[in-house]
């Protein structure tokens, strides 16, 4: 089992919520927690290292069996970005395509934000076509406008 995996499963059980109360659009009316998780999660270290360690140690096969995880672990690192920069740093183009491509699907508002000012300054061998694709496909206006920022900036 990747460690991912195991400390997700210790923060879903801290946080009051599971992955699909999260991604609800009223999750905070039933989180009981705060949401200033990076701070108030006692174990969010053991969260983050884990993150690091499975992105480390994985190849494109690997990649695409927990990219679910992946996104989340993004998605509810909103505040300090963290875990994007993790990915964004140590994956390749051909891994970095998987998630960014998983992401499109994946409906989080919070991973896309922090996606596309990374894809600019990343390896990706196609970030273009991925920023036009976030100004045209984005979850919102506010997406949109931010993909076509950073595709002309």
């Amino acid at each position: 089992m990747r460690k991912i995996s195991v400390e997700l499963k210790k923060f879903w059980e801290w946080s009051c919520l599971t992955k699909y109360d999260y991604m609800s659009q009223d999750f905070k009316l039933i989180n009981k927690k705060s949401a200033e998780w990076e701070t108030d999660y006692p174990f969010w270290d053991k969260l983050e290292d884990a993150f690091k360690s499975d992105i480390k140690n994985m190849n494109n096969f690997s990649i695409r069996e927990f990219t679910e995880e992946i996104l989340l672990s993004i998605a509810i690192d909103n505040e300090s970005e963290g875990f994007a920069d993790i990915l964004f740093n140590i994956l390749k183009n051909n891994e970095l395509q998987i998630v960014v491509e998983a992401s499109f699907d994946f409906n989080n508002i919070d991973v896309q934000l922090q996606f596309i000012p990374r894809i600019k300054s990343s390896c990706l061998l196609d970030k273009e076509k991925y920023l036009k694709r976030y100004a045209e496909e984005g979850m919102n206006d506010m997406i949109k406008s931010r993909a076509k920022y950073f595709l002309h900036r």
